[in-house]
């Protein structure tokens, strides 16, 4: 309705990635996710310890040794 209107805004044209763009955007994509998760586990395990009354965990890399 708005495109009826005149509205110049109202819809845009886009262009659709050919599949080797996709798989370009893919592995940033996947690391990016990864790394959320990684954090997601990192916070949950210092929360689940810190309920427990362990706190001051902060060396690095602690949750791959």
């Amino acid at each position: 309705m708005a495109h009826e209107r005149g509205e110049p805004r109202a819809c845009s044209v886009v262009r659709v990635p050919s599949v080797e763009e996709e798989d370009i955007r893919r592995k940033p994509r996947e690391r990016e996710r990864r790394q959320h998760e990684c954090t997601a586990h990192s916070n949950r395990i210092k929360g689940l310890l810190a309920v427990q009354g362990v706190y001051n965990v902060r060396r690095q890399g602690w949750l791959l040794q």
